[in-house]
């Protein structure tokens, strides 16, 4: 048997294979094309998604950061002490005890005696405001 025949098929004339041969490599060609095309589409329609997503992030970002500084603000205004007392004096109806009700320890006496010297300002001293 002859090396050239031997990977033949018998019964197919060469101009038959020949033929053959050409609509494989041209079938296997768009083929090739093909895949190369969809996963050119594939990788653009992510593109896109992920540029809708980051732009979605951002405006949240934004979002976050206007809710962030407005928190700030209301937690400075709300921990300011005179803005503490005053609040709960009109809206609750709170008032301060008498001095004579007030036990303090002796530690805590000296303490305020202290501030009251340095004239620092204490939560205990919101009335005087």
């Amino acid at each position: 048997m002859n090396k050239s025949t031997r990977f033949q098929r018998p019964g197919l004339p060469k101009r038959n294979r020949r033929i053959l041969s050409r609509w494989f490599f041209i079938f296997a060609l768009i083929a090739v094309i093909a895949v190369f095309m969809l996963v050119y589409v594939w990788e653009r329609v992510q593109v896109v998604l992920l540029a809708k997503e980051i732009d979605a992030l951002k405006k949240q970002e934004t979002e976050l950061a206007e809710q962030n500084t407005e928190l700030q603000a209301q937690l400075e205004r709300l921990s300011d002490f005179s803005t503490l007392g005053k609040a709960a004096q009109e809206k609750l109806g709170m008032t301060f005890p008498p001095k004579e009700l007030v036990y303090l320890p002796e530690r805590w006496q000296e303490l305020l005696k202290e501030e009251s010297e340095n004239e620092s300002l204490s939560p205990l001293n919101l009335s005087e405001k």
